[in-house]
């Protein structure tokens, strides 16, 4: 899963296009695990397109098909995506989509972009140009967020803890601050500190009512479980700066979906 975290606004914006189809056939990688198809892949566009019954496995999605107007369903949990061969448009629940390349039939065989059929169902696509390789990564079953929020929480003061400093106190009003920001990045397609309005991080607080001597922020996304975005930040300078400072309270915010699969936010502060 693409993973990422800061502590200083920045914003990712990636998009590398695939060479020529005379290159070797790219690899698919499904959680880290290869995933082998029975036909060639085709380039579209630029875009990977595999066979949908491949694909649809190893998400996990079930397949259904309309021969009278050659339309897929695929459904997987509550998100269900209706693609046309042919039509660069998609529907996803009761959303309209544009597809860069249209599904199409080759062979007696149905190929998907596999780009878009992945991120709709919440999973995270990196491309490697140097090894031709398509990685995807899947979220894991959904634990309740105020159970990870909660594991989070706990993970900063454990690390506090094995430094002699005091624990963090839960605020609620922070967390809501907090969750409200994993919210928008997820929502609004962005990865930042500042919210597209350019709004940073302590204005958010003080629009809850939070008045504060001091106050910081961590973000992450990408990663499948709180310890592997504990351990990303206890690994970055800064943001271990954040969990071992000063601040007195901490609150926490995790949601689920988007491009990136997961987002988490914590937010410090100490009262004025």
């Amino acid at each position: 899963m693409r993973k990422s975290l800061t502590l200083l606004v920045m914003v990712l914006t990636v998009f590398l296009p695939l060479p020529g189809s005379a290159a070797a056939a790219p690899v698919v990688l499904v959680d880290g695990q290869r995933l082998l198809f029975d036909v060639p892949l085709v380039i579209e566009q630029g875009r990977v397109m595999v066979p949908l019954r491949g694909i649809a496995d190893a998400l996990g999605a079930k397949v259904g098909w309309e021969a009278s107007t050659r339309t897929i369903e695929l459904v997987q949990g509550n998100t269900s995506l209706r693609l046309q061969i042919g039509n660069l448009l998609a529907m996803k629940n009761d959303r309209r989509l544009q597809l860069d390349a249209a599904p199409q039939i080759i062979n007696n065989r149905t190929l998907v972009p596999l780009r878009f059929i992945s991120e709709a169902f919440g999973a995270s696509v990196a491309w490697n140009g140097a090894t031709r390789t398509v990685s995807i990564n899947r979220v894991p079953d959904e634990e309740p967020v105020d159970s990870l929020e909660k594991q989070v929480f706990d993970l900063a003061n454990a690390a506090r803890a094995e430094h002699g400093l005091p624990p963090f106190k839960w605020d609620s009003r922070l967390a809501e601050v907090a969750r409200q920001h994993s919210r928008d990045m997820r929502d609004q397609g962005f990865f930042s500190h500042n919210s597209p309005d350019g709004s940073p991080p302590f204005d958010r607080m003080n629009s809850a009512g939070l008045v504060f001597s001091a106050a910081a922020e961590n973000i992450a996304v990408g990663y499948r479980t709180a310890e592997e975005a504990h351990e990303g930040w206890m690994n970055s300078p800064g943001h271990r700066a954040n969990i071992l400072g000063d601040c007195e309270y901490l609150g926490v915010g995790v949601v689920y979906g988007g491009e990136y699969g997961v987002y988490y936010t914590q937010n410090f502060y100490t009262p004025q």
